[in-house]
């Protein structure tokens, strides 16, 4: 292939001339030309083996599906979204777009960029020079603006309505400051509000109005890169009425109710975003986070609400000012691979009948619990990591049900498993252990079943069970706890079969002050105390039990 270099699986093409003039980013990308040494990160960029050096002349080519694609691709600069978005940019094989210069100091064609769009042809390139531009952009036809100096050199300010709104079927700007100040006026409208297929990158966007970026409709598709989005007098970005789109790497801070709120059956995409105040999903919104941090929210840090159904893979959600996921009002989710530590009430709450699917988190180090499940909230937990917290790891309360399989429960400054006031649960095959308190304790009618699940080293105790509580162990193990394996009393009934229960530092099981259990199939050794202490008034109804 000539002058490209095979490097297993890409081919390194050389750095362009420096000397030339750039190209806009855009055209870069659209011609697999990437000439402008500020988007330059090695000197080199990738190119896929099957590309030839007349595919690189060639700005869109048909792939083997007969699909347009891009065919340059620049390793970390553009995701196949963006190249499909940028692919229906009108262009006249062989014909250059056309360019136009804006400058508020009069050295351009023109001195204002609303002149410049009124003026210009589809798919050409605005160019404007640094300065402040005070007025409301509107984009209606496939055009490129691009800042002619570093991102946020050019700020467009306007009080009186949003900065940008963009309904071209395609179009993209880059390097532009907006800030909208309608709000000192008392009027209410967006920072920049996006109904269609809008690339927008290495932008700021603020407001004192409402949100600082809207994209809303079901047309509308926008690819947000590399953007900060901050100061929103509401919240930072607002995605709804069944909108999509694709955020990457962006930067959302200080905005007053949330960073991103995303509601009515809209499913966006936020990938590597540094999300400061909080993520709402509501009113059957949806959406995908993969690889975010999200943290410093006034209330929870995800909060997943009215039969929302969000994606959260690979996420750091942490330091918020109280739960760091809450699941309410029929919510559901699915959160896989997070880490979710240190926020002011616990790891992840769920209520209302929200039923999300947690797989393979850690939740570690909250201000309180790790897992709370309560008001006939309901949700699955498999592989998650529930440690160190400061409260109990697990607590299901108020008719909460939750599923937990597979899960590692241990450190608590509290006890591992609290169930009461009327919840219950499944729990399967959990390791709950070197917990402060007791291991598990079920009390005020509650009735968890534990099944498969290994009991020890707890600093008060295995299990217990009392003030009417009740409860299933089911094939566990009980051991090496620093007192009794089992305690029942103040009328709990506890039903204990085909379980191990050795090696406590007292009694194997206990009943006093009225207690009751049903022992089946069990075997029993190795207590410093007995292996089955019954004291009067209490009743075990005992079968097949071996004691060593």
């Amino acid at each position: 292939m000539g002058n490209l270099m095979q490097t297993g699986r890409f081919e390194m093409f050389p750095l362009a001339n420096p000397n030339k003039p750039p190209l806009s980013p855009m055209t870069e990308m659209m011609t697999g030309k990437f000439e402008n040494p500020g988007l330059q990160d090695t000197g080199r960029f990738r190119i896929p083996r099957d590309v030839t050096p007349e595919d690189l002349r060639t700005p869109i080519r048909q792939d083997r599906c007969g699909r347009v694609r891009m065919r340059a691709i620049r390793e970390g600069f553009m995701t196949e979204k963006t190249q499909e978005m940028l692919a229906l940019m009108p262009q006249t094989p062989g014909v250059p777009r056309q360019e136009l210069l804006v400058a508020a100091d009069g050295s351009g064609q023109f001195a204002a960029i609303a002149e410049a769009l009124r003026a210009a042809p589809c798919s050409a390139i605005i160019r404007v020079r640094p300065g402040f531009y005070r007025e409301a952009l509107v984009i209606d036809r496939p055009v490129e603006i691009v800042a002619d100096g570093p991102p946020g050199s050019v700020v467009v300010e306007s009080d009186v309505a949003a900065c940008l709104l963009a309904y071209a079927q395609i179009a993209a700007v880059t390097g532009l400051a907006f800030r909208c100040t309608a709000g000192a006026r008392g009027v209410e409208c967006f920072g920049v509000e996006v109904h269609s297929r809008l690339f927008l990158n290495q932008c700021d966007i603020s407001s004192n109005s409402l949100a600082c970026l809207a994209v809303y409709g079901p047309n509308a598709d926008p690819v947000v890169r590399r953007c900060r989005i901050h100061h929103g007098e509401q919240s930072g970005v607002l995605v709804y009425k069944a909108a999509v789109g694709l955020f990457e790497e962006c930067e959302f801070s200080d905005n007053t109710l949330c960073a991103v709120e995303v509601r009515d059956a809209s499913d966006p995409t936020f990938r590597r975003c540094r999300i400061s105040g909080g993520v709402t999903v509501f009113n059957r919104g949806r959406g995908t986070f993969e690889e975010c941090d999200i943290f410093n929210s006034q209330l929870s840090g995800l909060q997943v609400d009215s039969g929302a159904d969000p994606v959260v893979r690979q996420c750091s959600i942490h330091h918020n000012k109280s739960a760091g996921v809450l699941v309410a009002g029929n919510g559901r989710g699915a959160f896989e691979e997070c880490n979710i530590f240190a926020n002011a009430l616990s790891g992840v709450e769920v209520k209302g009948i929200g039923n999300p699917l947690v797989r393979r988190c850690a939740i570690r180090e909250q201000e309180q619990g790790g897992l709370l499940v309560s008001q006939y909230g309901r949700g699955t937990f498999e592989e998650c990591d529930i440690a160190a917290n400061a409260l109990s790891g697990v607590e299901v309360k108020e008719g909460g049900d939750p599923v937990v399989r597979h899960c590692s429960i241990h450190e608590g400054q509290g006890g591992g498993v609290m169930a009461s006031n009327h919840g219950s649960g499944t729990f399967e095959s959990c390791d709950i252990f070197s917990n402060t308190l007791a291991g598990v304790e079920i009390t005020q009618a509650a009735d968890p079943l534990l099944r498969r699940c290994r009991i020890h080293h707890g600093r008060q105790g295995g299990v217990l069970v009392h003030s009417e509580g009740r409860g299933t162990l089911d094939e566990c193990e009980i051991f090496g706890d620093a007192r009794l394996g089992v305690a029942v009393w103040e009328n709990g009934d506890a039903l204990i079969r085909r379980s191990q229960i050795y090696e406590n530092h007292d009694a194997g099981v206990m009943l006093f002050q009225g207690g009751a259990a049903t022992v089946h199939d069990c075997q029993l050794w190795g207590h410093t105390g007995k292996n089955l202490d019954v004291r009067q008034g209490c009743e075990m109804t005992q079968r097949a039990i071996v004691e060593r």
